[in-house]
């Protein structure tokens, strides 16, 4: 398994994280009463979002299991060692919030959807019905 894993552990990666995806998938199909959809469901919803998660763990699991402790080391040395300029972290970081206000904002100028506020009340535990 190991001589595999060392050939092809991109492929290895890609079927260990298609196969979580599935489960997790088939999972959350099965809890899911007849009729109902899945954010009425609330544990079927958490399973479902912690998806995300699987390729994370694959990609350390896999990088340890071929390169052990100094592997791990070298795949999270990169956080540490920056190498552009500090502005490009900037625009890494609020890229994502600054293109959502101007598409809230857009939808709200075309009276497509009301403005919701600077600041959403009761935001983590709404739901998304109220937009």
């Amino acid at each position: 398994m190991r001589e595999f894993i060392t050939r092809f552990p991109v492929l290895t990666f890609v079927l260990l994280t298609l196969g979580y995806q599935f489960v997790v998938v088939g999972v959350v199909w099965n809890m899911i009463p007849e009729g109902q959809a899945l954010h009425d469901d609330a544990t079927a919803w958490m399973i479902f979002r912690f998806r995300v998660f699987g390729p994370l763990v694959f990609a350390v699991g896999l990088t340890w299991y071929l390169e052990g402790k100094a592997g791990l080391k070298h795949l999270f040395a990169s956080f540490l060692r920056w190498k552009v300029p500090a502005k490009w972290y900037l625009i890494a970081f609020s890229w994502k919030f600054v293109f959502t206000w101007i598409g809230i904002g857009t939808l709200a100028i075309l009276g497509i959807r009301e403005w919701p506020g600077l600041v959403v009340p009761d935001f983590f535990t709404g739901t998304h019905e109220r937009f």
